[in-house]
């Protein structure tokens, strides 16, 4: 089976159990485990000035980390890389999650169960930290080893080494960032699961599309 065969179907199975956990929580309050999680989290990590000035920096790499990654890649001249960096961001940003969360309508955890230290607009399902950060994390992963693969056939190098220090970059601010989330009770811990999933899942279907392109290409040429 073909690479972006492979990769749809992942992205299938993401996208299919994802909205399933939206249906389990659309319009409802914590889900089993949510509630024990995030009171764990919360009297595990204090919460005070520094971690809100942590959370607040954390909020600006997730914002600002694709825009830096395009940038560079664009000043490498690596085209395809950029416009997949591009893509997987603007329809994050300005379609994906406004768009997922009105379709489950579940409202941000009330105080009535946890600490709300930071009061976030909108709804909760799914975590739109979440979805970002998986969805770059995924990109670059994948742009990650097709750099490998192409230094392995020229003896390149500087695109895989700077792809091999950006993804443990994006995995460790996936990770704190969304436990932040959860710490300043702005989500449940199924809302970045879900959102996880969901950017996992579009982020191998823009791979797939990305994948299917370079085989073509690489057809053609031949």
């Amino acid at each position: 089976m073909k690479t972006h065969f492979k990769l749809l179907l992942a992205a299938a199975g993401l996208l299919v159990t994802a909205t399933l956990l939206g249906v389990a929580a659309k319009g409802r309050g914590p889900l089993p485990g949510d509630l024990a999680i995030s009171r764990a989290f919360q009297q595990l990590v204090p919460y005070n000035e520094s971690v809100k000035a942590t959370s607040g920096y954390v909020a600006t790499l997730v914002a600002w980390l694709p825009i830096i990654a395009f940038a560079v890649v664009l000043l490498m001249r690596r085209w395809q890389d950029a416009a997949l960096l591009a893509v997987a961001g603007l329809t994050t940003l300005y379609f994906a999650e406004d768009g997922l969360k009105s379709l489950f309508v579940r409202p941000r955890p009330a105080a009535e169960y946890v600490n709300v230290y930071e009061s976030a607009r909108g709804l909760s399902f799914p975590s739109g930290t979440a979805l970002r950060t998986m969805v770059i994390l995924v990109v670059v992963g994948y742009l990650k080893w097709q750099a490998g693969k192409a230094d392995r056939l020229s003896n390149g190098g500087a695109l895989s080494r700077f792809y091999s220090l950006l993804f443990p970059f994006c995995l460790s601010l996936l990770l704190v960032a969304n436990a932040a989330r959860i710490l300043v009770g702005a989500h449940w811990v199924s809302d970045i699961i879900g959102g996880w999933m969901f950017g996992a899942g579009w982020a191998l279907v823009l791979c797939a599309l990305s994948q299917w392109l370079v085989g073509r290409d690489a057809a053609l040429k031949e």
